[in-house]
């Protein structure tokens, strides 16, 4: 055990002791200078343009998210709605005592749910465009900037 310890001892004084050439340091130091490897540079700058265009899918995403749950709350209005129609409609056909009234009833009931339907899928479709175009906007941004300033020798 002990003459472990006395090896990493000498082995750590050695490295401290030695003196590092100019070929062995890092880029930065070497002759005293401050030296920005290239590959370094562009590596920070692709690292950049990645985090920013993922920040941009984060941003499609969570417009997305909103988009969709107004569009379900609005959904489920409507759905609501188009119940209470059927219910509405249910009494009416109780109440009828004719086949006349019931033929007027469900014509009715038809056209009400035919002209609700349009109505609502118009509503549903401009909603929709909304959410895409929303969520579209942080992607579009990014579709000319993935590569600029990339390549570009950066300011000392």
């Amino acid at each position: 055990m002990a003459a472990a310890r006395s090896t990493r001892k000498s082995v750590a004084s050695v490295a401290k002791a030695a003196p590092v050439s100019g070929a062995a340091r890092s880029p930065e130091t070497r002759a005293g200078k401050a030296v920005r490897d290239p590959f370094t540079v562009y590596g920070h700058q692709l690292a950049s343009v990645g985090q920013e265009n993922l920040e941009a899918v984060v941003a499609a995403n969570a417009a997305l998210a909103r988009g969709s749950e107004q569009i379900y709350k609005e959904m489920f209005g409507l759905t609501q709605g188009a119940f209470e129609n059927l219910a509405s409609a249910a009494k009416d056909f109780f109440r009828a005592t004719t086949l006349q009234d019931i033929v007027e009833v469900n014509n009715r009931f038809a056209m009400t749910a035919v002209e609700n339907f349009l109505a609502n899928s118009a509503r549903l479709s401009a909603m929709a465009l909304k959410v895409a175009s929303e969520a579209a906007q942080p992607l579009q941004a990014r579709i000319g900037a993935p590569l600029e300033g990339v390549g570009k020798p950066a300011a000392s």
